[in-house]
């Protein structure tokens, strides 16, 4: 089966109205009080459109929360990237909590906010560590590649180490 340019355009219209929607009524709400049929009626779909796109609720949080990290990675990285100041460590770090407001759900993984992932978090507390220890080596490397961090070093060793803490 070919799926056409529109259709796929289509699908990835939905699927950013369920992400639109999920982030809002889990930010507002909670995991635990947010059901698939709320994602849905807040999105304008029907339930069954969602298990189009997700399995589960938990397949979808995950895709989120991995959706919004990757985006909040990217606006971070593309800031110190195009940064022409005297580039320093606290200068990118800057750059990251500059960028941090416009993540909530990031912000809330950060946290560790037990209101917007509830059981979510409980059942899966070893994941959001993976989460964020597989952020960190992307970004240890955009700081090597602008220059503040020294090249003859192996940034899979410094994001080891840093994990250990």
């Amino acid at each position: 089966m070919v799926v056409e340019e529109g259709q796929r355009s289509e699908n990835r219209e939905r699927e950013s109205r369920i992400y639109h929607a999920s982030r809002e009524l889990l930010l507002h709400f909670g995991y635990d009080k947010t059901t698939v049929s709320d994602i849905a009626k807040e999105a304008g779909i029907s339930k069954g459109a969602i298990y189009l796109h997700f399995p589960s609720k938990e397949a979808l949080v995950e895709a989120l929360i991995k959706r919004d990290l990757m985006a909040y990675t990217s606006d971070t990285i593309t800031a110190i990237e195009t940064d022409t100041e005297n580039l320093t460590f606290v200068r990118m770090y800057q750059h990251s909590l500059l960028a941090l407001p416009n993540y909530p759900i990031v912000q809330a993984i950060i946290r560790g906010d037990e209101h917007v992932f509830g059981n979510y978090l409980r059942q899966r507390s070893h994941e959001f560590i993976e989460i964020k220890r597989n952020q960190r080596l992307p970004f240890l490397k955009a700081m090597q590649d602008v220059g503040a961090l020294r090249a003859d070093v192996d940034m899979h060793v410094v994001a080891f180490i840093l994990d250990c803490f």
